[in-house]
């Protein structure tokens, strides 16, 4: 063989090698396998997409809620990620000031400053008050094959708040120690 046959076969093979290679190497990606090729490079992201999920919700209730609006009984659950009363219809109940929402399971929601605000407790002058809200926290995927992947995840968290003569302050952790509030 002269070395112009020898350059056109090794050239045929690496070709072929390397289209091999790429075939397994995306498919297996796609199905979200994390894969090793040599040099320690790392293909995929380890997640299969039709198994991504995400951990928490971004609703205060789990359930619709029953309660009256206006004479009429709907079904509520608060949206702590967006900050709305939203009806099982998809309607969102505008939070004009003065409303006040007793729900069947025992909760009362009351708007004030045009925001939601969940009635924990009443005591003389004061009223206590939480503002439920949820941080989304995006997927991360494992950079190593020694991490493992983590899926997005809504966090729920509560702002504890204290009305007294038409005036809403934000309570310290201090001060919800004091009163001793829950968190839910």
């Amino acid at each position: 063989m002269n070395n112009f046959q020898r350059l056109v076969f090794l050239v045929f093979l690496i070709k072929t090698l390397v289209v091999y290679t790429q075939g397994v190497t995306a498919l297996d990606a796609q199905k979200g396998v994390k894969v090793y090729l040599g040099g320690g490079q790392l293909q995929g992201n380890g997640f299969n997409n039709a198994d991504i999920k995400t951990i928490g919700s971004p609703f205060f209730h789990e359930n619709w809620i029953p309660t009256l609006f206006k004479e009429k009984k709907i079904s509520v659950k608060y949206d702590a990620f967006n900050s709305q009363m939203i009806t099982s219809s998809g309607q969102m109940l505008i939070p004009f000031d003065g409303i006040s929402l007793k729900l069947e399971n025992g909760e009362t929601w009351l708007t004030f400053n045009k925001k939601w605000y969940k009635l924990i407790n009443q005591k003389n002058d004061f009223t206590f008050l939480i503002k439920p809200y949820v941080k989304y926290k995006p997927r991360i995927t494992s950079r190593t094959g020694y991490q493992e992947d983590k899926p997005a995840e809504f966090v729920l968290t509560n702002q504890f708040f204290m009305l007294k003569k038409n005036s809403i302050n934000l309570l310290s952790k201090k001060e919800v120690k004091k009163y001793k509030l829950k968190k839910k």
